[in-house]
């Protein structure tokens, strides 16, 4: 029984983050990050979200001399516009690594943007489905003035899809839930990142504007149940035949 317990010990969780460290796993280098152009589409890979009356919307790699900008949107609107733009840390996380899914998670985020794109959304891929953070069904976005830590988002119901069609208002935006919780699964890729976005029912955006922006902290912290090593399932299994042997002895 002894051997039962210093192999499950093993499977104790985890922990892993992503974009706090040096490398590929540093989110101050705007190298590790993605965007693309494409209109965003339910179910696509698209990032520019141009939900209602806008004219223009690309990102492009930041060349001033700052570090805390990563990109300059160039963005144009019309009166009454809700505009977004999604960027993605480049390191995913593989639930095949693990024996039950995450069992934590948690992000922690510092944005910094200059003019009006200073509103922010936290973007989830899993296999290549996109998702946004909707909380309990509030604080779907946030100001990323200060440094901000969104707790508890393993849960599926933390998640919406994206909506891309027939926006009318700010809440068309957020399509139907996480119907099952993929984070709990032992396969799927997952990453990470956030939405630049605004809305005005009143006022526009220029077209042409440059809007820098780009995280000064993204930090992305994981726990989870890594799947057993081979050398610990012949520890378990030897350990189960050696109960059974004993059992049979005292039965004899």
């Amino acid at each position: 029984m002894l051997l039962i317990l210093a192999a499950s010990s093993a499977q104790a969780a985890i922990n892993v983050n992503l974009g706090g460290g040096t490398g590929v796993n540093d989110a101050k280098n705007k190298a590790n990050w993605y965007t693309n152009n494409n209109l965003a589409t339910n179910g696509g890979a698209g990032l520019a979200y141009s939900w209602e009356n806008v004219t223009q919307n690309s990102a492009s790699v930041y060349n001033g001399g700052t570090s805390t900008y990563h990109w300059s949107l160039s963005a144009g609107t019309t009166q009454n516009f809700v505009i977004g733009h999604g960027f993605l840390f480049n390191e995913t996380f593989d639930l095949s690594g693990t024996a039950d899914g995450i069992q934590d998670l948690s992000i922690t985020t510092r944005l910094t943007g200059n003019q009006t794109m200073r509103n922010w959304r936290l973007l989830m891929v899993v296999d290549n489905q996109q998702y946004q953070y909707h909380g309990s069904g509030t604080g779907n976005y946030f100001s990323g003035t200060s440094e901000t830590t969104f707790s508890n988002l393993k849960d599926n119901t933390k998640w919406v899809k994206i909506n891309n069609n027939g926006i009318v208002s700010i809440e068309d935006t957020h399509g139907g839930a996480m119907t099952t919780n993929l984070l709990q699964g032992t396969s799927g890729i997952v990453q990470f990142g956030y939405m630049a976005w605004n809305a005005s029912s009143s006022s526009s955006m220029g077209s042409g504007g440059i809007y820098n922006l780009g995280p000064a902290k993204f930090e992305v912290d994981i726990a989870y149940n890594a799947v057993p090593e081979p050398a610990t399932f012949a520890l378990l299994l030897g350990a189960a035949g050696l109960c059974f042997v004993m059992i049979r002895r005292r039965r004899t």
